[in-house]
């Protein structure tokens, strides 16, 4: 219609629709084609996160995700679009903006960019594959997550947090979904190499790139909560199972019972809670204690029997336990399941939905 609208009379409008493709597959495509050369690079990249993004951008984050390069250590004017909401001008025709969020202008678009068809049509750069898209996206954001301003590890003030946020406008989306992203593809070696690297940042001054990580998740600046979490923890919250296998591995010193998160329970209690049941069963296997409290008086036994987890319960029926519960017994209040608020991030936003997308 913009296409047509622009034409100045009714005989170039005639003789446009007597050209126009004959199916909307045609259609999108044939707008593609259109795409300028220089701008082919960044229009496929917006096409990849509007699709797959686990919650709408806003621009400036859709503007920072379209140049971010999985090899990147930091980006700098020299790499950021210029203004950032150039974004919406360079992908006007794909998308919609509604309350600073973008999304696809229609759901069509999607299912176009990832059908066999354009795979054999003159735009098959364009052509999207779901898991090889989540796999690019979770690399950028660890990529992101690990860049060198981050290397200094958490810091120890509100404001410096929130500069954070204000100057890496892809941290908070990052930071979250990473994980969301890896469990929708197949991990190579290489990909769990990247997270056991991240991981092992633990060590280092301050946590390193891990402990900066976790504190964005959290977003609190309680020291106490960020040092004491261990990779395991989160690899357990998010149901990372080829990650928690390595973790377990005879002589890697991994604690299977170390506390964990704002409420100080183990990788176990936050498997149970997040129904990761696969999780659940390894760290068992591992020889986790399944009747071990949080900070609440709540014990992975509670949260298994609450969320009715009958393997899980089975596995830890076979050990002896200082608390009994049956599958069908509410448990206690339990692991992200506190009432009063504790601030930023704070139980009482997690507990808005049962499987947060928050790992703690």
């Amino acid at each position: 219609m913009d296409r047509l609208s622009a034409l100045p009379t009714g005989r170039h409008m005639r003789a446009a629709l007597e050209d126009m493709p004959s199916t909307l597959n045609e259609t999108y495509a044939d707008i593609l084609a259109k795409v300028p050369d220089s701008n082919k690079d960044i229009v496929r990249e917006a096409l990849m996160w509007l699709c797959f993004s686990r919650q709408p951008l806003t621009p400036s984050q859709l503007a920072e995700a379209v140049v971010l390069e999985e090899s990147d250590r930091s980006l700098d004017d020299d790499c950021r679009l210029k203004p950032a909401d150039s974004i919406l001008d360079i992908c006007r025709t794909w998308i919609q903006v509604d309350d600073d969020l973008v999304t696809l202008a229609h759901d069509s678009i999607r299912s176009f960019l990832t059908t066999s068809w354009i795979r054999t049509s003159p735009v098959a750069e364009y052509a999207l594959d779901p898991r090889a898209c989540h796999k690019t996206m979770m690399r950028k954001c660890l990529a992101y997550i690990s860049f060198d301003e981050f290397a200094a590890g958490y810091v120890d003030r509100w404001a410096r947090l929130e500069k954070r946020f204000d100057d890496w406008p892809l941290l908070d989306y990052a930071s979250v979904f990473w994980p969301h992203h890896a469990q929708r593809c197949e991990l190579a070696a290489s990909d769990e190499r990247l997270m056991l690297d991240m991981f092992a940042t633990k060590a280092h001054k301050r946590g390193g790139v891990f402990e900066s990580w976790v504190q964005c998740l959290i977003q609190s600046t309680d020291a106490a909560s960020i040092r004491r979490t261990e990779p395991l923890y989160y690899a357990a919250s998010y149901n990372m199972v080829a990650v928690i296998k390595i973790l377990l591995r005879p002589g890697s010193g991994t604690r299977v019972d170390q506390r964990g998160g704002r409420f100080a329970c183990t990788p176990l209690s936050i498997a149970c809670f997040r129904r990761n049941t696969d999780a659940a069963k390894l760290l068992l296997e591992a020889g986790a204690d399944p009747d071990a409290y949080d900070a609440v008086l709540t014990t992975p036994r509670n949260l298994a029997a609450r969320r009715k987890m009958d393997d899980v319960l089975e596995l830890m029926g076979k050990r002896m336990g200082r608390l009994s519960v049956s599958k069908d017994e509410p448990a206690q209040q339990g692991v992200g399941e506190a009432t009063a608020p504790e601030g930023p991030g704070d139980a009482g936003a997690l507990n808005k939905e049962n499987q947060s997308s928050r790992g703690t």
